[in-house]
């Protein structure tokens, strides 16, 4: 499991990196007169970084409840909270193809961590 866990992190991480270089190369550029898609854009990005910070958050719990660090309990809590905002995010699109790209892989990561909650 904790493989698994290792795995799934390190897929986080990457993705949150993508989203952070995005981020830099396209929004940083525009800040000064963003038109609304703009702004739609920078929602978006916002929105994937907050489910990455979920999504990580979880799974360093759940190394740690492997090592014994914390009671499953949490864990669960955890669980619960992550399984309504990726219903959430599941139904969020975009016009920008870059961020399409994003999300199909934030999709992806969120049914293997899924798939780990529910087994």
């Amino acid at each position: 499991m904790i493989k698994n866990v290792e795995r799934l992190y390190s897929e986080a991480m990457e993705l949150a990196e993508v989203s952070k270089t995005y981020l830099e190369e396209n929004m940083y550029t525009r800040a000064a007169g963003l038109p609304d898609a703009g702004l739609a854009d920078v929602n978006a990005i916002t929105m994937i970084t907050c489910m990455l910070t979920n999504i990580t958050s979880f799974l360093l719990m759940t190394k740690a409840y492997e090592k014994g660090e914390i009671p499953k309990e949490q864990v669960m809590e955890s669980a619960s909270s992550i399984m309504g905002e990726m219903v959430k995010m599941q139904m969020y699109t975009s016009d920008n193809e870059e961020i399409k790209q994003i999300l199909a892989r934030l999709d992806v990561l969120m049914l293997r961590v899924k798939e780990m909650i529910v087994n």
